[in-house]
Protein backbone atom coordinates (compact mmCIF):
# COMPACT_ATOMS: atom_id res chain seq x y z
CA UNK A 1 0.00 0.00 0.00
CA UNK A 2 1.17 3.38 -0.84
CA UNK A 3 1.67 6.33 1.74
CA UNK A 4 -0.52 9.33 0.32
CA UNK A 5 1.81 12.36 0.03
CA UNK A 6 3.19 14.81 1.95
CA UNK A 7 2.28 18.25 1.93
CA UNK A 8 3.29 21.24 3.82
CA UNK A 9 2.62 25.09 3.84
CA UNK A 10 5.50 27.88 4.16
CA UNK A 11 5.35 31.32 3.12
CA UNK A 12 1.97 31.49 1.71
CA UNK A 13 3.32 28.11 -0.76
CA UNK A 14 2.14 24.71 -0.69
CA UNK A 15 4.42 22.24 -1.27
CA UNK A 16 4.88 18.50 -2.09
CA UNK A 17 7.67 16.51 0.09
CA UNK A 18 8.96 13.87 -2.13
CA UNK A 19 11.99 12.72 -0.09
CA UNK A 20 14.63 13.65 2.12
CA UNK A 21 16.03 16.44 -1.09
CA UNK A 22 13.13 16.56 -2.58
CA UNK A 23 10.83 19.42 -2.29
CA UNK A 24 8.15 20.93 -5.59
CA UNK A 25 5.96 23.84 -4.76
CA UNK A 26 2.59 23.22 -5.85
CA UNK A 27 1.78 26.16 -8.65
CA UNK A 28 -1.78 27.45 -9.23
CA UNK A 29 -1.93 28.06 -12.96
CA UNK A 30 -4.78 29.88 -15.14
CA UNK A 31 -6.45 27.18 -16.74
CA UNK A 32 -8.98 28.66 -18.88
CA UNK A 33 -7.60 27.69 -22.29
CA UNK A 34 -7.66 24.18 -22.05
CA UNK A 35 -10.01 23.49 -19.02
CA UNK A 36 -13.80 24.40 -17.99
CA UNK A 37 -12.21 24.29 -14.82
CA UNK A 38 -10.37 27.89 -14.07
CA UNK A 39 -7.70 26.60 -11.74
CA UNK A 40 -5.16 23.70 -12.31
CA UNK A 41 -2.36 22.79 -10.09
CA UNK A 42 0.98 21.85 -11.24
CA UNK A 43 4.15 20.80 -9.80
CA UNK A 44 6.97 23.05 -10.71
CA UNK A 45 11.03 22.99 -10.76
CA UNK A 46 9.86 26.97 -8.95
CA UNK A 47 7.09 29.08 -8.17
CA UNK A 48 5.28 29.95 -10.97
CA UNK A 49 1.38 30.74 -12.20
CA UNK A 50 -0.83 32.68 -9.50
CA UNK A 51 1.35 33.67 -6.25
CA UNK A 52 -0.71 36.28 -4.54
CA UNK A 53 -3.19 33.40 -3.23
CA UNK A 54 -2.67 32.31 0.19
CA UNK A 55 -2.81 28.14 1.34
CA UNK A 56 -4.48 27.34 4.71
CA UNK A 57 -5.14 24.29 6.73
CA UNK A 58 -8.45 24.01 8.10
CA UNK A 59 -8.60 20.85 10.33
CA UNK A 60 -7.59 18.40 7.45
CA UNK A 61 -8.74 20.49 4.58
CA UNK A 62 -6.58 22.38 2.44
CA UNK A 63 -7.90 25.50 1.22
CA UNK A 64 -6.62 27.81 -1.08
CA UNK A 65 -7.85 32.18 -0.40
CA UNK A 66 -7.74 33.71 -3.79
CA UNK A 67 -6.47 37.37 -3.73
CA UNK A 68 -10.03 39.86 -2.80
CA UNK A 69 -11.21 36.92 0.30
CA UNK A 70 -13.07 34.11 -2.34
CA UNK A 71 -12.01 30.73 -1.53
CA UNK A 72 -11.90 27.21 -3.00
CA UNK A 73 -13.80 26.20 0.44
CA UNK A 74 -11.57 23.16 0.08
CA UNK A 75 -13.03 21.29 -2.99
CA UNK A 76 -10.34 19.91 -5.69
CA UNK A 77 -11.49 18.02 -8.87
CA UNK A 78 -9.36 15.16 -10.46
CA UNK A 79 -10.44 15.98 -14.24
CA UNK A 80 -8.93 14.30 -17.62
CA UNK A 81 -6.85 16.88 -19.57
CA UNK A 82 -6.23 16.71 -23.32
CA UNK A 83 -3.24 14.14 -23.40
CA UNK A 84 -5.60 11.86 -21.52
CA UNK A 85 -4.13 11.90 -18.03
CA UNK A 86 -5.58 13.65 -15.02
CA UNK A 87 -4.81 16.52 -12.77
CA UNK A 88 -6.46 18.02 -10.10
CA UNK A 89 -8.30 21.58 -10.51
CA UNK A 90 -10.16 23.69 -8.44
CA UNK A 91 -12.66 27.13 -8.87
CA UNK A 92 -13.98 30.24 -6.71
CA UNK A 93 -16.91 29.23 -4.96
CA UNK A 94 -18.87 32.38 -3.97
Amino acid sequence: METPPTFYINQNQLWLLVNETTVYPVNVHNSTAVHRLPMQLILGQKREGLTDGLWRWKATQLYYEFPGGKTNHGLYYRCIIESGSYNVFMTVIE
